[in-house]
């Protein structure tokens, strides 16, 4: 009897576990992906400021290329 229920608790402990690192990797990946997808947003809007600078300011690259 005791066999029988440490079984049964050992397969509902990993089924629970099993579930818990599904959810946690689809999470992580989710943050990941959103992560690299608002740093791609911030490199576009840094590129686009700067080509209205050098736009607006041609002498502005050399002092980009000091900085």
């Amino acid at each position: 009897m005791k066999t029988r229920l440490l079984a049964i608790a050992s397969a509902a402990a990993l089924a629970v576990g099993a579930i818990t690192v599904c959810s946690t990797t689809t999470t992580s990946e989710k943050t990941a992906e959103s992560a690299a997808t608002k740093r791609h947003s911030i490199d576009a809007n840094v590129d686009a400021a700067l080509s209205r600078l050098y736009a607006q300011d041609p002498s502005a690259r050399e002092l980009v290329a000091k900085a």
